[in-house]
């Protein structure tokens, strides 16, 4: 939290709350009105009350690979969170499984991907067991989601981004 405040007062000059202390502070802290409000994923679980007071103007996920689950409780309030607009950064690749990026982009615009039975239909190789269940058998139609996904993601390669990180810092 306390790097999201040196970057943001680094290149702004609007008002940043970092979220602490006991619950009854932190409640207080949501509704500073401060431009920037930096809270983690574990105060989202138990501050979901008091996040959803605030008619939050946009959200922005770091490392959003922390809703790559969309069944973990997680993934699960940190959507439930109402914003006009969202955003998420992340350094890790996606691993191989769409339904990580599904989850994120059900935070993002659920409208993007649409519901997961259509999802699932559309880019799932399944088999029917005799159970009920499906077992996953691989991936179709890659293109059609690459091109769907495409208007909503920037990445960037390492050599890229190389320019604007700091020298290095070795501490032993």
């Amino acid at each position: 939290k306390a790097q999201w405040r040196a970057e943001i007062e680094r290149f702004c000059a609007r008002s940043v709350q970092l979220v602490l202390g006991s619950a009854r502070e932190r409640a207080e802290q949501y509704r500073h009105g401060a431009f920037f409000t930096v809270c983690n994923y574990e105060q989202v679980l138990r501050d979901v009350l008091p996040i959803e007071q605030v008619p939050w103007d946009l959200i922005v996920l770091d490392e959003a690979q922390r809703i790559k689950n969309w069944r973990a409780k997680t993934a699960m309030m940190v959507k439930s969170l109402p914003s006009r607009y969202a955003f998420v950064l992340t350094g890790t690749p996606l691993e191989n499984r769409i339904d990580e990026l599904y989850s994120i982009f059900q935070f993002l615009d659920p409208r993007i991907l649409g519901p997961l039975w259509h999802f699932n239909d559309r880019f799932y190789e399944l088999e029917k067991r005799e159970n009920g269940t499906y077992k996953v058998l691989g991936y179709k139609n890659i293109d059609q989601l690459r091109a769907l996904i495409k208007p909503y993601i920037l990445r960037r390669t390492r050599d890229e981004v190389l320019k604007d990180l700091p020298p290095r810092t070795d501490n032993n």
